[in-house]
């Protein structure tokens, strides 16, 4: 049965990536030297470096520079500055930016704080995109106190109310990319919400350290030509490539590509059984060990929380969601679907290979409601279905189907899948299948992805499978958790429409600069999920990163890890082409000096050093049993136009203080003890919890 199984998956998933081949990449608008050419590409086909009109072709970064990005070499995950130099703490709520002195726009102006100012007023005005996420009540002011720096103020009365914290405050600035408002200032913010900046990307002024020289958008093509000029040769070096070529298709083109040697880099997520294509000339970061790929994110399955059917977060809707995630095909996914290379998702959405968020795991909790303390799981259908006889979800019609007690709906859900999604097609297949057998009706709808997105926001689903992606990054575990659970994002990211205030009181306690406090607020977040279950995550997706070594070489990888692997596509990956080197004209690689830790001689600012710097300006509160008085404000902030600010040109001088600080901590949440001797009288969802401990 399995066999067949396997077939009738690979031949729909088949079905789903045919569809996808456009063509090679060997046919180009203008040919260029290959021995100075890297070619890489990407799956989204929009064309635009304007990030307030949405997501364009990136990496962004060629063009137009952040003042940091966050990455990891040889084990160290943290901040490297690009058009910043260096930060500083001027008081617990106060941190000063210097912009490089060298840092230049491509016709030879300045970048100063104007920009930075502007770029935020821009984003505060359209929404989103770079600024948008300063908003009055996590930024109270962002300031010039000089040509070159600028400072950014914390809005204290949200900080101590609890609504706002330091990984909000730094996520405003840390990796702003900055537009030039010189080229910009003119424009309305009509304009600013469609341009694409095709003109700025080609003629200038731009930051970065390559100027696109053509554009084929008939072929999906870009092509960049590296500035030899460029502001930051000095600091950083240029890096090695002389041209890029990026193209962008669907993911079996780009595996007949790579194959052919039309690519180099490349960020495929349909190359799962990446380890058949090592004697194709075809590599990636591990070559020794499964799953080849370092883990990066997680895929999830999105519950509505407002579905008749399976949605509430009452007895009987718990109860379901919990039978959802015992039939969930825990193993099989990782075989069938993802052909063995892959790494089975855990209930507390963490990731336990990474070191730095495997302490915010629960393990004590992850033992008690699942069995292991890694939070894993395995498909058990009889399980599932004592769960939803115990919740009296039962078949009462005789139709095979079973219904809830509670409003009378059957089982019979809708789930829709991203048309184009190889992989999750295949998931969704065996998820129906375990479903249906424990009493569930499944029609799974394949749909373009602006169709699903449209279908959530009408909360017209039961589940979905969007091909969004958990990620983990220097602000996790508040990112990972605030994406999806806070209130504030529904139905934007938070597409399960998960309102709850006792998540959101405990979300905003991992904004905490302290280390005990995000421990406490984690496992308590974890508590709830493992009793709401908004979301099934069942597997970590992979640094999809893929190469070729016959032109260029000099690849991060697990061996020698001196930066991080992932797509190409990534902002975060721009210092690999100062790693690699022409194979073809006998070039040596070397590893950038400047990717390299602090205290190894480079720029790279470790996590550690960066919350030490932050945690040594602030002197914690002394424990007590009696919470903080809780802040509340009534009005909204002075500003009638968001993000407005003030600009100074007076030179401060720079003062550290050190000040006690209240830390805020939820004060209308209450700690529920359960005891689990209770009889069913205190309601189906501990008989459904208790069934699952009598399983361990």
């Amino acid at each position: 049965m399995k066999k067949a199984l396997q077939i009738s998956i690979a031949m729909a998933v088949l079905s789903v990536i045919v569809a996808s081949v456009i063509g090679s990449v060997a046919v180009y608008a203008q040919e260029l030297p290959r021995e100075e050419t890297l070619k890489f590409s990407r799956g989204r086909t929009t064309i635009r470096w304007n990030e307030w009109a949405g997501s364009g072709p990136s990496p962004l970064t060629l063009v137009f520079m952040t003042l940091f990005i966050d990455g990891e070499s040889y084990g160290v995950r943290g901040f490297l500055p690009l058009l910043a130099e260096r930060y500083e703490w001027v008081d617990p709520y106060t941190v000063r930016v210097y912009i490089r002195p060298e840092a230049k726009w491509s016709d030879g102006v300045p970048i100063t704080a104007d920009d930075v100012i502007f770029t935020i007023e821009t984003g505060l005005k359209v929404g989103r995109g770079p600024g948008s996420t300063c908003r009055p009540e996590v930024v109270s002011e962002v300031r010039a106190v000089g040509d070159k720096v600028v400072e950014f103020v914390m809005n204290r009365t949200s900080y101590e109310a609890g609504t706002a914290g330091y990984i909000q405050f730094v996520d405003c600035w840390v990796t702003l990319r900055v537009y030039p408002k010189h080229a910009l200032q003119d424009k309305d913010i009509t304009e600013l919400k469609s341009a694409t900046f095709e003109d700025l990307a080609m003629n200038g002024p731009i930051s970065g350290p390559y100027k696109v020289i053509s554009i084929d958008k008939g072929a999906y093509t870009i092509y960049y030509e590296r500035d030899d000029n460029w502001w930051g040769k000095d600091v950083f070096g240029l890096p090695r490539p002389k041209y890029l070529i990026q193209w962008m298709s669907g993911d079996q083109a780009r595996v007949n590509a790579l194959l052919a040697g039309d690519l180099d880099w490349d960020g495929n997520g349909g190359m799962t059984d990446i380890y058949n294509y090592f004697d194709h000339g075809i590599y990636t970061w591990d070559m020794k060990n499964p799953p080849y790929y370092r883990p990066r994110g997680a895929n999830y399955i999105t519950i509505n929380m407002e579905s008749p059917k399976v949605g509430g977060l009452n007895d009987v809707g718990r109860a379901i969601r919990l039978a959802m995630v015992y039939a969930f095909p825990w193993d099989d996914q990782i075989e069938y679907a993802l052909s063995g290379a892959g790494i089975k998702g855990n209930m507390a959405w963490l990731p336990e290979f990474d070191p730095f968020l495997n302490k915010y795991i629960n393990k004590t909790q992850c033992k008690i409601y699942w069995g292991s303390e890694d939070c894993k799981i395995s498909t058990d259908l009889e399980k599932a279905g004592q769960i939803l006889d115990q919740a009296g979800v039962v078949d009462r019609d005789g139709d095979g189907v079973r219904e809830r007690p509670d409003n009378g709906e059957e089982l019979e859900i809708t789930y829709l899948v991203r048309s184009d999604a190889a992989i999750r097609y295949a998931v969704a297949e065996l998820f129906k299948t375990n479903l249906e057998q424990i009493g569930f009706r499944v029609e799974v709808k394949y749909l373009s992805m602006s169709t699903i997105e449209d279908l959530i926001s009408k909360k017209q689903f039961d589940i979905a499978d969007t091909s969004s992606t958990l990620q983990y990054n220097w602000a996790s575990p508040w990112s990972t958790y605030f994406e999806l659970l806070a209130s504030i994002n529904i139905p934007q990211d938070n597409y399960a429409w998960y309102n709850n205030p006792e998540m959101d009181n405990y979300i905003a306690m991992l904004n905490s600069p302290f280390e005990d406090v995000r421990l406490r607020a984690a496992s308590k977040i974890q508590e709830i999920l493992f009793r709401d279950i908004p979301y099934i995550t069942y597997h970590s997706t992979g640094d999809w990163y893929q190469y070729r070594t016959d032109r260029w070489w000099g690849w991060p990888t697990a061996e020698n890890p001196w930066w991080w692997p992932a797509a190409p596509f990534r902002d975060q990956n721009i210092p690999i082409l100062w790693g690699l080197a022409s194979r073809v004209k006998g070039e040596p690689p070397q590893v950038p000096w400047w990717v390299k830790p602090v205290d190894k001689g480079g720029l790279l600012i470790p996590l550690e050093k960066f919350w030490d710097d932050i945690e040594s300006i602030l002197v914690p509160p002394e424990e007590t049993t009696t919470p903080p008085e809780e802040t509340t404000t009534t009005s909204p902030p002075e500003e009638t136009t968001p993000g407005v600010v003030t600009k100074t040109v007076t030179k401060t001088e720079t003062s550290t203080v050190r000040e006690t600080v209240t830390i805020p901590s939820p004060t209308t949440v209450r700690e529920t003890v359960t005891d689990w001797t209770v009889t069913a009288a205190v309601g189906i969802v501990l008989l459904v919890v208790g069934i699952a401990i009598g399983y361990i």
